[in-house]
């Protein structure tokens, strides 16, 4: 008797359910299931940075304040596929924006807050952003105010909308909208999984880039975080990281929708408040900085705090060697998340592998349960120049403007470049870095 053998639909890159995945999709998900379960915290000191009161948001709230927050988005007249640049801090208004951007169709666009004026205007026009979305201030920064410098001389975008007090001319304020400034009842557009959901920016290349992820992309790479922080439905997320980042947007956002964790947010690094908001570390999966490793592992030593999980966020400068972890530094508990620009997330537990300097020369992104046939996620390959090349479903895709459809669509992966020179070692690994590293180190 012959086999009946289940092919997979055509057209997907991800098997299901994964495939249908989007973000705002987990969340009205998660406010069915826990519905009055808690999601999202700020820290403790977010008072005094941002001039309001702590907040803390169940799956359901959560859920209402994006979709009220997309309807504002919509009542401004934002169409679907157009690009919002976000310039938040890491708190909950650049969850609820990032997310409710994508609600009602648009394309988020995260800007650091620290980058300056001209950074953000070529985030503008590159992306050919047609709204920006700010607070007033933030720990003493005029994050509006510089939004609206840049977007001066901006012919595409059409309007400027913040959060908080002290809003420059010019700046929508968002807080005070009473019932009769939008309709409730304004249906939210439906997405898909394949759907462009994130551009992200980065400088790989010498020149700064927008790299597009669909939603399907995103909650894969939220797939393996989730295994590897073993983050399951009442975890803790302490997250460092804000979502201006793949590697925050993964681990504040899509990693506690799909696994249940929940997440709190710390504002800006303070270490006082930090360590009062870590507690004693149970059932807690704190993500730093790569940078911060030593001072955080020498405090928990010192105050026997022991977490579930630490994860570790590398993001080295274009040619940069990564770090060589030493043996007495690999702990089962750690992960690292390596990040080439803005080109490629990569995830190891890192009691399996003794360096990150070197990586196979066809390496492969592990994505528990997500395999398609044969096909491998992501893989990293040595090009003839030297540079690092990212190919397969989860490669981003540089933004090509006119048609970010086309530039993410799941039947034209395509191949990116991430920026990253490398060099083969013994035949079967690739170091980053220049060839001449290490006769630079010497000199």
């Amino acid at each position: 008797m012959k086999a009946n053998v289940v092919k997979p639909a055509t057209g997907f890159l991800l098997q299901p359910p994964w495939n249908g995945m989007t973000l705002p999709g987990l969340l009205s998900g998660a406010a069915t299931l826990r519905a009055d379960a808690p999601f999202l915290v700020d820290a403790e000191n977010v008072e005094p940075l941002a001039h309001r009161p702590q907040c803390k948001l169940s799956c359901s709230s959560l859920k209402g304040e994006v979709e009220r927050f997309a309807r504002q988005m919509l009542s401004l007249g934002l169409h679907p596929g157009e690009v919002v640049i976000l310039h938040l801090p890491n708190t909950t208004e650049a969850v609820i924006a990032l997310l409710g951007v994508q609600a009602a169709g648009g394309i988020p666009a995260p800007a650091p807050i620290f980058d300056d004026v001209e950074a953000l205007r070529a985030f503008i026009e590159l992306t050919n952003a047609a709204a920006m979305v700010s607070m007033g201030v933030f720990a003493g920064l005029h994050l509006a105010e510089k939004c609206r410098e840049a977007a001066a001389t901006s012919l595409s975008v059409r309007f400027l909308a913040a959060t908080g007090n002290d809003l420059p001319g010019g700046v929508i304020g968002l807080d005070d909208w009473g019932d009769d400034d939008f309709d409730e009842n304004t249906p939210l557009p439906a997405l898909k999984g394949n759907a462009p959901a994130l551009i992200t920016f980065d400088k790989a290349t010498g020149m700064r880039r927008a790299l597009l992820r669909t939603h399907e992309q995103i909650i894969a790479d939220a797939a393996t975080a989730a295994a590897l922080t073993r983050a399951h439905v009442g975890s803790r997320l302490l997250v460092t990281i804000p979502p201006s980042t793949i590697a925050g947007v993964v681990y504040a956002v899509a990693l506690p929708l799909l696994s249940g964790a929940v997440v709190e947010l710390t504002a800006l690094f303070d270490s006082c408040s930090f360590i009062a908001q870590l507690d004693d570390g149970v059932s807690t999966a704190v993500v730093l900085p790569a940078c911060s490793e030593t001072a955080f592992l020498a405090t928990c030593a010192m105050r026997s705090i022991r977490v579930e999980s630490l994860v570790l966020v590398h993001r080295p400068d274009t040619g940069a060697t990564l770090p060589v972890f030493s043996a007495s530094s690999l702990d089962i508990r750690m992960a690292d998340a390596i990040c080439l620009g803005e080109g490629v997330l990569s995830l190891a537990v890192r009691a399996k592998a003794e360096t990150f300097a070197c990586l196979p020369q066809r390496a492969i992104h592990p994505v528990p349960g997500l395999m398609l046939a044969n096909t491998v996620q992501l893989e990293l390959a040595l090009g003839a120049n030297g540079t690092l090349h990212a190919s397969g479903p989860l490669a981003p895709q540089v933004y090509a403007g006119a048609s970010p459809k086309k530039a993410a669509s799941p039947r034209n992966p395509g191949r990116l470049t991430t920026g990253f020179s490398g060099s083969l070692q013994n035949g079967d690994s690739i170091r980053l870095g220049p060839a001449s590293a290490a006769m630079e180190s010497a000199a």
